[in-house]
């Protein structure tokens, strides 16, 4: 199958970056450059969740140049090697995947590659080795916009963007230093370049380009580093740093989860008093903070479902309470030990509900755009597949008496003024024929229509799913 975006704003509805988690999980080389990196989003970006299969996807050269930031005055020469070079680094240097039952698989992105000149097209192949890691995912995978990725400026960064978007919703993530270097594909082996060149960079980067940003802690073995916590945290990227591509900003719209902290939460607890080396280290204690049972923080996850929000419940309760001058004292005593009131607990049941129902009223605008995107799909496939049938004469000719025959007296009195004419011409003319004989050929001709029987199956799935909310939520129209 061969995918082609030559001209990217025809494209809209795709430029999302999805794969298996154990794929995000991966260990890469440290010779794939940032570059390279970025291609493989680029291609990733392009598989529609309906492909069958990933074998190659054809880019403009074109757009290629425009999404790497190169100068459009660039000699031919030199972004020809360019190119070349990342192509062979995603051909030669192997990712290597951690698979449930413990076995490693060890592929390369790229199986092979062609650049053509004359059409200003590069051609890729992926590995089919990768194939059950990026098409039809139902569970355990990633999604986030190509659009965060352009202007990121090293591999790693790129590498930690997904690692840590991967947990946004827990909002916390941690590493033990060793496997963090294998998955970004770090060449660093002392800490403190490492620290310098890959964790403080991305954390740069991720702050001025990307919808997340993170603290981190240490953790140390003696008086060695050996690990690092990563508190995730949303963001908004600075809107004086457009990406490169107008068409990525502009490609889609997508309702997004919140990550479970947001800035805004921090720069409170900083402003009760609390450090920045404090909230980093509550925070990655996550439901631990608690004191009690375990009974007692499965209460509290059932009721508060992130730990954004049980912050912002102490928080609301802090607010409401005299705290003698010790916000913070309050504050954190009110995490460990859950304090509660009324007032706050009632607050806390009114925004689950209300968080509840706008998630459900956005699943069913994205089931509902999905269903619009397959039934276009399925427009798209249909009528090449009966144009080719009807070539024959004696289909056509069978298709058209079926329908007749069953066409009601009223209908045919409608469409007196077209059969007098040629079969072929009742056909072009009449959309009451045209669409009977559509029936006809898909009950008699299923095998030529079997992509089109998966497209609705899935749109039945999806109209089933919908009802299940309206069920759950009537009050959603």
């Amino acid at each position: 199958m061969e995918k082609d975006i030559l001209t990217p704003l025809e494209n809209k509805e795709r430029f999302i970056v999805t794969q298996a988690n154990n794929l995000v999980e991966a260990n890469y080389s440290p010779d794939l450059t940032a570059r390279a990196h970025k291609i493989a989003r680029l291609i990733l970006s392009l598989i529609s969740p309906d492909d069958k299969d990933i074998r190659k996807y054809t880019i403009s050269l074109k757009g290629v140049r425009q999404y790497l930031g190169m100068n459009a005055n660039t000699r031919w020469g030199a972004f020809y090697d360019r190119l070349k070079e990342t192509a062979e680094r995603l051909n030669s240097n192997p990712i290597e995947i951690k698979e449930p039952n413990g076995e490693y698989l060890v592929a390369y992105f790229l199986s092979g590659y062609r650049i053509d000149k004359k059409r200003g097209t590069i051609t890729f192949e992926i590995s089919s080795l990768l194939k059950p890691y990026l098409l039809e995912l139902k569970k355990n995978y990633t999604s986030y916009l190509l659009a965060y990725i352009p202007k990121l400026r090293s591999s790693y960064s790129l590498r930690l963007y997904e690692l840590l978007y991967q947990f946004k919703k827990i909002g916390k993530r941690s590493f033990e230093l060793e496997d963090l270097q294998r998955k970004v594909g770090s060449s660093y082996s002392a800490y403190a370049d490492c620290k310098r060149y890959v964790i403080l960079q991305a954390q740069k980067d991720l702050k001025k380009y990307t919808n997340i940003t993170f603290t981190f802690t240490e953790k140390k073995t003696g008086r060695k580093v050996t690990g690092i916590d990563f508190i995730i945290l949303g963001n908004k990227p600075k809107q004086d740093n457009p990406h490169q591509l107008s068409f990525l900003e502009d490609a889609i719209e997508v309702e997004e989860e919140n990550p479970a902290f947001t800035e805004s939460i921090v720069k409170t607890l900083n402003e009760l008093g609390i450090s920045e080396q404090n909230i980093a280290k509550y925070l990655a204690l996550g439901f631990d903070i608690i004191e009690g049972d375990k009974k007692k923080k499965q209460e509290v996850i059932k009721r508060c479902q992130t730990l954004g929000n049980y912050y912002l419940e102490k928080l609301e309760l802090t607010k409401q309470s005299n705290t003698n001058g010790n916000a913070a004292g309050f504050f954190i005593k009110a995490l460990k030990e859950d304090w509660v009131n009324n007032k706050t607990l009632a607050k806390a049941k009114s925004v689950a509900v209300a968080k509840r129902r706008s998630t459900a009223k956005k699943e069913i605008e994205k089931f509902s755009k999905k269903i619009d995107q397959l039934s276009k799909k399925k427009k798209t496939i249909i009528s090449p597949i009966v144009e080719s049938l009807i070539k024959d004469d004696s289909i056509l000719q069978a298709a058209y008496n079926k329908t007749i025959e069953e066409m009601s007296t009223f209908i045919k009195n409608h469409i007196a003024t077209v059969l007098h004419l040629p079969i072929r011409e009742q056909y072009e003319q009449s959309v009451h024929i045209s669409s009977g004989v559509g029936v006809y050929l898909f009950e008699h001709y299923p095998d030529h229509f079997s992509e089109v029987s998966a497209i609705d199956t899935k749109i039945n799935e999806i109209q089933k799913d919908i009802q299940e909310i309206r069920r759950t939520y009537p009050s959603i129209r």
